[in-house]
């Protein structure tokens, strides 16, 4: 019996075709989520039955949005603060949650 894929498979995709296959697979050879984004993910995840499975999706854009606002709200611009420890402390804050979102957008 031969091999349902052989030497003499060729695609019909075209090499920017097969580029943005695998871009918009990404999630599937991305690295592991980060301890933090795995916890609001979860977080997210566990109010809804049908993602059982944690298949990156457009919930990811939805958590993003989510943090970015909650951000927002937790350290307006400009930075009220009544020292510039404070001032920095708080756009440490503010950049920790931008990342997360960043890093579950572009899972």
């Amino acid at each position: 019996m031969t091999d349902i894929l052989d030497d003499s498979y060729e695609s019909d995709l075209t090499e920017e075709e097969h580029e943005r296959l695998i871009l918009m697979s990404e999630h599937a050879i991305a690295p592991p989520l980060s301890p933090a984004a795995q916890a609001v993910f979860h977080a997210f995840n566990s109010k809804f039955d049908w993602v059982d499975d944690g298949v990156p999706g457009p919930q990811f854009e939805a958590i993003a949005a989510a943090i970015r606002a909650a951000a927002d709200q937790v350290v307006p611009v400009p930075i009220e603060a009544q020292t510039p420890e404070e001032h920095w402390a708080l756009l440490g804050v503010k950049n920790r949650l931008l990342a997360i979102a960043d890093e579950l957008k572009t899972w």
